[in-house]
């Protein structure tokens, strides 16, 4: 990003919507982070047995669910009975919650077209259907989804979709290696968690993305990142960073 078109407060992404407040991924944490008037969301997407994308991040379901099992290996008819309001961390206040389709993502998406929507399309279902199966399934949702960005760690996938819609790449580590894909893979956007960053308070080199940072908690580190040039901060707590960001910036 060049120097005069650094931001002084970076943008701020809500990772699996509001996902401190709400259950992760649900439709109601992300319509909660546009009434906060984010214009960024990320969801993550894997496959039921059947061939359904639906927003769930794990492989298991215990966490979100409380039941035993895989994600993969449950149909979705079954999944839309399974509450998913996380009852270990949330108790039964979202019990009533259950998990959400990708078509039911982009019809709330459609409502406000002006949000960019980072879809990460997870590991674990590519590799248990293949990339073209994956694909298929979600492309023509993501087509109506007003902003999309498709998002994964697989550099495969990407490159097969690239030329059909914007992505973004979630560096696995952060090293000259994989630094020297990302420049020939160029994606739109290049994702890395906090902790892979170099301790160094450098500028991070540029390409052909903007950078998006994730696991952010402090406005020390959001507005940190901001003069290292990074343009996106992901936090799962949107509304007590958006708060405290301008507090500080004040």
């Amino acid at each position: 990003m060049p120097a005069d078109a650094r931001p002084e407060t970076p943008a701020i992404v809500a990772h699996r919507g509001w996902a401190a407040r709400y259950p992760e991924n649900s439709l109601a944490a992300l319509e909660a982070a546009v009434w906060l008037g984010l214009r960024h969301l990320e969801f993550d997407v894997q496959l039921t047995a059947d061939g359904v994308p639906v927003l769930f991040h794990d492989l298991d379901l215990k966490r979100i669910t409380g039941r035993d099992g895989r994600i993969v290996d449950i149909p979705w008819p079954e999944l839309a009975r399974t509450p998913s309001g996380e009852p270990e961390r949330l108790g039964t206040r979202f019990s009533g919650v259950r998990p959400a389709r990708l078509d039911d993502a982009a019809r709330l998406l459609s409502r406000h077209p002006g949000t960019t929507a980072f879809v990460e399309i997870k590991p674990e279902s590519l590799e248990h259907f293949g990339r073209q199966a994956v694909w298929d399934a979600c492309a023509p949702i993501i087509q109506r989804i007003p902003r999309p960005v498709v998002t994964s760690f697989d550099r495969g996938l990407l490159e097969r979709v690239r030329d059909v819609c914007r992505i973004a790449w979630v560096l696995p580590e952060y090293t000259e290696t994989a630094l020297a894909e990302a420049r020939k893979l160029s994606p739109q956007y290049l994702f890395c968690n906090l902790r892979r960053l170099p301790p160094e308070p450098a500028e991070l080199p540029s390409g052909s993305w903007e950078w998006a940072i994730y696991e952010i908690r402090s406005p020390a580190q959001a507005l940190e990142l901001a003069r290292r040039g990074v343009g996106l901060v992901e936090t799962m707590d949107p509304a007590a960073l958006q708060h405290r960001i301008g507090q500080t910036a004040d």
